[in-house]
């Protein structure tokens, strides 16, 4: 699903000027999931809207208070907004 609606434009993924509308970085192990998109709060939402059907569809259940936003070149102004959208909190990175 995800790599659908990447190919639909609902949001892009990281290095777009190299690879045609980016590459969206799923990583995935266990019960954990990263993911790395571009800079767009309408990306970010199309996004969250993917999951919670996804939610609906498998009867799975994410829990957004648990997971965290990370951001990179980003003074914090930006994380606070995707954090809001996700209803999640701000991590970091451990450097």
């Amino acid at each position: 699903m995800i790599f659908k609606a990447q190919s639909n434009n609902l949001f892009c993924g990281l290095i777009d000027l190299i690879i045609d509308r980016g590459v969206v970085v799923l990583l995935q192990y266990a019960d954990d999931t990263i993911i790395c998109l571009k800079h767009s709060i309408e990306g970010a939402r199309n996004l969250k809207l993917l999951l919670c059907m996804n939610e609906l569809m498998a009867g799975l259940k994410i829990i957004f208070l648990k997971s965290e936003i990370m951001t990179i070149n980003d003074d914090g102004k930006w994380a606070a907004i995707y954090a809001g959208i996700f209803n999640c909190q701000v991590g970091s990175f451990p450097y």
